[in-house]
């Protein structure tokens, strides 16, 4: 899989065909296996993305960052507020 979305859909896709009452057994187990691993990976992507805006939220370079930041604060990431 070429990237995050690409994986994504292949995920959906799997989903889908296992929700499919017609299919084979085999196939389903087959399709179950590709899907853990597919989402063992994604969820390692999201790990590393989530560890990289954690760094970029709390490095202080931003403009309005603080001058001398508490190192005991959480940070306010404030997206869906």
């Amino acid at each position: 899989m070429k990237n995050f979305e690409q994986s994504l859909e292949r995920l959906e896709e799997i989903n889908e065909s296992i929700k499919d009452a017609g299919l084979p057994l085999e196939k389903s187990i087959a399709l179950f296996e590709e899907g853990l691993k597919i989402a063992k990976k994604l969820e390692t992507d999201l790990k590393k993305v989530e560890q990289k805006v954690e760094i970029l939220i709390n490095s202080g370079d931003s403009p309005d960052s603080e001058t001398d930041p508490d190192p005991d604060k959480e940070p306010e990431f404030g997206l869906f507020s």
